[in-house]
Order: structure tokens, then sequence, then C-alpha cells
């Protein structure tokens, strides 16, 4: 599946291809989705091309705001 959107720039795969590991490693701490295309892992679905909620974890924003990643 390829990623067309605009914001692709922002995706993980994009990103890693940029070699920019500090914007990667402030993206990734909290993950709660992964790419099912590539893998990759995030702390918002708007970081990846084909996001997927990590079993056992919840979204972001769902904790009201009580947890490390919201």
């Amino acid at each position: 599946m390829a990623c067309e959107t605009e914001l692709h720039k922002m995706h993980m795969c994009a990103l890693k291809g940029q070699g920019n590991e500090e914007l990667i490693k402030s993206l990734t701490t909290n993950a709660t989705v992964t790419c099912e295309s590539c893998g990759a892992v995030a702390n918002d679905p708007q970081y990846v091309c084909n996001p997927k909620q990590m079993p056992g974890v919840s979204a972001k924003g769902e904790c009201a705001g009580k947890c490390p990643g919201c």
C-alpha cells in the first residue's frame, strides 16, 4: 500500500529515510500504534502510513491525560 498523503513526509518511514533520528525518537517514546505496511511504531496514528492500534495500549487521549504519553 503506497502512502500518497501530503503528510507522508512526517511518517516514520519517510523520517527514517531522512536520517532524522532525534525527531523519530521524540515521536516514538510512548508508542500506541504500529504501521501495518512497514511495522514502524509511533506515539500517534498521524506518524505512520497505515496505523493499527497496538494490542493492550490505549489510544492517545483515552486516558483523559493521565498517562505520560498524553
